[in-house]
């Protein structure tokens, strides 16, 4: 994006649609009803486009976000599937 208020107009568009939106999860670990975020959706969306803009490795995301890998993984897979659908 280049500015800011780009990105927050983008941001203001697909948000509506992020409660609807299928997390990656594995399948085998039983999850609490509600909020199971690591970071907040903007944060997530942010994440993912540090990842995609600058070509952040998985482990660098990990130390900026403090966060497992293994949930940076999911947050990208998620997001690209995500925007994939609502972009189309």
């Amino acid at each position: 994006f280049a500015t800011y208020n780009h990105l927050m107009a983008f941001w203001e568009l697909i948000e509506p649609a992020t409660h609807r939106m299928i997390r990656v999860t594995n399948s085998k670990v039983f999850k609490e009803p509600g909020n199971t975020r690591a970071l907040p959706a903007i944060d997530e969306f942010f994440l993912f486009l540090m990842h995609l803009a600058l070509g952040l490795k998985q482990k660098d995301l990990v130390h900026r976000f403090q966060v497992h890998q293994t949930t940076v993984s999911r947050i990208i897979t998620t997001w690209a599937n995500f925007l994939y659908f609502v972009l189309g």
